[in-house]
């Protein structure tokens, strides 16, 4: 990556298997570096222009396209980097490493799949509203809206406003699938541009797309492969209820368990001394290590205890 802004090679267009293709559409961190630091990590800013908006009074544009927005007296206002899609298709990898060098928490971003044929797009498209409305798809989002126009159709799920969003449409051609995310956490937003470098942008999708389990088989396809745990502000009860049904087939498997939820030893900083104790010792420490990961363990403490009373 160049600090001055010169465009490396990024992962804007990952592609995944059946043609289809995944990439970050929008991306909005926040900062509480200073305008001289974030041109230091960024590169050269134009002077600043108004109106303002994130509660700063003005900003300023990267050659990239990319807004800072900045200005404000208030120390604790953070400044704000705002990359709508065109400047994403180009800028991805190089606006997650600077919100990693200015240590910026998300607040908004987009990751998108575009699905082939072009063909299939509408067919796609009213399948998976059918299977919303007959209530046919594991997910906890009540709010559906289908727009339909000469330009095309759009399928909305969940809320503007709420910390997870799908838009579905085919005015583009292939039918786009795409994930807004507004993490409420800041622990997870903060760590959102390293993951999504680490992890890889199919890898995201998948993740945030276990909101919503549509029956369909070419999406059960686009889900398949190994699904991180989803941050607490979208993950739903469905990947919790399916560990607990194999915990019940299953007993004691402690190992499996962590990669059922993306847990590894590494992850948490001392395992327990349990896990190397009795099968009851182990799924109890395993609850508590969801919990050190930031699941919620609850449920799973309940099963836990259930299947391991404290006779033995």
């Amino acid at each position: 990556m160049s600090q001055n802004g010169d465009k490396v090679p990024s992962m804007d267009a990952a592609t995944q298997p059946g043609g289809a293709e995944v990439g970050l559409h929008w991306w909005t961190a926040a900062t509480h570096k200073s305008v001289e630091e974030i041109q230091h990590v960024m590169g050269k800013l134009a002077p600043p222009e108004t109106p303002g908006a994130y509660g700063q009074p003005c900003f300023r544009v990267h050659e990239s396209g990319t807004r800072i927005y900045c200005g404000s007296e208030r120390p604790t206002q953070p400044s704000v980097i705002n990359a709508p899609g065109e400047v994403c298709e180009g800028w991805s990898t190089q606006l997650l490493n600077w919100s990693v060098m200015l240590d910026a928490w998300a607040t908004r971003y987009d990751v998108a799949l575009d699905i082939g044929p072009e063909k299939l797009a509408r067919r796609r498209l009213r399948e998976m509203d059918s299977a919303f409305k007959r209530d046919r798809c594991d997910t906890a989002i009540r709010r559906r809206h289908l727009h339909q126009s000469d330009e095309g159709w759009t399928l909305y799920m969940g809320g503007k406003s709420s910390p997870l969003m799908m838009r579905a449409y085919d005015q583009r051609g292939p039918l786009r699938i795409e994930w807004q995310h507004r993490p409420n956490n800041r622990d997870v937003a903060s760590d959102v541009a390293a993951r999504l470098l680490n992890k890889g942008m199919p890898q995201a999708w998948r993740t945030l797309a276990q909101a919503v389990k549509f029956p369909m088989a070419w999406y059960r396809e686009l889900l398949s492969g190994s699904a991180e745990i989803l941050p607490s502000a979208v993950r739903g009860d469905a990947a919790l209820d399916a560990v607990v049904c194999q915990l019940r087939k299953q007993w004691g498997g402690v190992l499996w368990a962590f990669q059922a939820l993306g847990i590894g030893l590494d992850d948490l900083v001392r395992p327990p001394e349990s896990l190397r104790g009795s099968q009851a010792a182990k799924l109890r420490s395993w609850a508590a290590a969801a919990d050190t990961c930031g699941y919620d363990g609850e449920k799973l403490r309940q099963e836990v205890e259930r299947l391991c009373p404290k006779s033995k």
